[in-house]
């Protein structure tokens, strides 16, 4: 401490703790990065991992072109290579009939009829309210997002005087891609948001690794302790002393120049009591999605060529929606084979949490057969793996912008030694979202601590 090179500690190997962690390192910094989980779950929300030879994505599976700070940060840690452009059909079964668009701009989305129920009328609206949100895309706070978050999408549907097709296969299963959740449970804010992911991302990209490869490029050049619980940051005039523990090696305590926190908010209290009484309750209410992850590893690739399934209520009412990664490129999941994921939905997660997998696979199998969709997950499987994710995404309630906005500003504004990183935080559980917070925390302490400028 108290030399050139001032000393940081990250809390967190997501990818808002490794952006910031590279950001500080590229500064100067010596950085070090605790993380509680196994390295085969580094990154949270995008770590893949493997399974019978295939790459299982164990949180966000689609990238953004849009993503520019994401590609920029890939080519600064030398994975550039690994880019794969990717495939962007998406489709949506609505009683028994499929619609299909393409994402990367709204004439492209809307170039197979996937609004052709929606009268024309509504279909402005909706493309209206879109549009309005193309800034946020990258945003990690809720502020960027003015009217649409103080609302339900429920709520939303009824003011705009939708049509029941409008909530049925449009906001429904895009408010429940993002959240799993119900729409009266989740701002307005979450269906529109995901439906500018679409409209404005410019196409999709993946890799032959699946999405993990974005934080292992970063972690590869940065020195990340695994298996280190962190039980309590205490900031002083002078430092931050930071308590851990880790398996077999006992309690550990070090003293760091500042600390940057990138773990879910509802951890925040327990461990950095020194939050304010506001702040406290805040982050205290966070409430997190139970995820079921199903998927199903296939000899072929399906007829289906979307890559993203979605259905409404009616048709799928157990599952939110169906990745198919071998349809993202040929070399995702290898050559002549096939990788399909079915996530479900929060109130169906929950219900079937404890149940055996074997169990929970013949149920998603079941209902998609009723569907009408995917017969290769009847004739084409040669393994399935069921994944229990807790927690996966933050379920956004209507919140005011103004306050949220606030909140996010005295934070920030306060914070000295101790930084907060995260999407989570004051936005939307995207990845996106999480790298942008990180680096914005990275030249926060950068700029606190006098130790240049960071990239931002």
């Amino acid at each position: 401490m108290g030399t050139d090179h001032p000393c940081v500690v990250v809390v967190g190997a997501g990818i808002a703790g490794l952006t910031a962690a590279f950001r500080l390192q590229q500064a100067g910094c010596r950085v070090r990065i605790l993380e509680s989980q196994p390295p085969e779950r580094l990154g949270g929300r995008m770590a893949t991992v493997g399974r019978d030879g295939f790459p299982v994505d164990l949180g966000a599976p689609l990238l953004a072109r849009r993503y520019r700070r994401m590609l920029n940060l890939l080519a600064e840690a030398g994975a550039s290579h690994l880019v794969t452009p990717a495939a962007d059909e998406l489709a949506v079964l609505h009683g028994g009939r499929t619609l299909r668009g393409r994402t990367g701009s709204l004439p492209r989305l809307l170039s197979g009829g996937l609004l052709s129920t929606v009268p024309l009328r509504h279909r402005l609206r909706l493309l209206h309210d879109v549009r309005n949100l193309h800034r946020s895309i990258g945003s990690s706070a809720t502020s960027a997002i003015t009217p649409a978050q103080h609302e339900s999408t429920a709520a939303y549907a009824r003011r705009r005087r939708f049509p029941d097709t409008v909530m049925s296969h449009i906001l429904d299963p895009l408010n429940a891609t993002m959240t799993l959740s119900d729409p009266d449970r989740t701002s307005a804010a979450t269906p529109l948001l995901t439906l500018a992911f679409f409209a404005a991302g410019n196409g999709l990209f993946t890799a032959p690794t699946g999405t993990g490869f974005v934080p292992h490029a970063l972690a590869q050049r940065l020195a990340v302790t695994h298996h280190a619980r962190v039980t309590s940051v205490e900031e002083a005039k002078d430092h931050v002393t930071v308590v851990w523990t880790s398996p077999g090696d006992g309690d550990h305590e070090e003293q760091a120049d500042a600390v940057v926190l990138a773990v879910p908010p509802d951890q925040l209290p327990a461990l950095w009591p020194q939050l304010r009484q506001d702040q406290h309750e805040y982050f205290a209410s966070a409430r997190y999605a139970h995820l079921l992850q199903v998927t199903f590893c296939l000899n072929r690739p399906t007829s289906e060529t979307a890559v993203v399934l979605y259905a409404g209520r009616h048709d799928l009412p157990q599952v939110a929606a169906l990745i198919l990664q071998h349809n993202l490129s040929p070399d995702r999941v290898g050559h002549g084979r096939g990788m399909v994921t079915a996530y479900l939905r929060d109130t169906t997660s929950q219900d079937w949490w404890h149940d055996d997998d074997r169990l929970i696979a013949r149920r998603v199998t079941a209902a998609v057969r009723r569907a009408g969709l995917l017969p290769e997950l009847d004739s084409a499987v040669i393994a399935t793996h069921v994944d229990r994710i807790w927690p996966s995404v933050l379920i956004r309630p209507p919140q005011d912008p103004g306050l949220l906005a606030r909140l996010e500003a005295t934070t920030h504004q306060q914070a000295h030694r101790v930084h907060l990183a995260g999407a989570d935080l004051f936005g939307h559980s995207t990845t996106i979202g999480s790298l942008t917070s990180g680096e914005q925390a990275a030249h926060r302490v950068l700029a606190r601590l006098g130790a240049g400028a960071a990239t931002a």
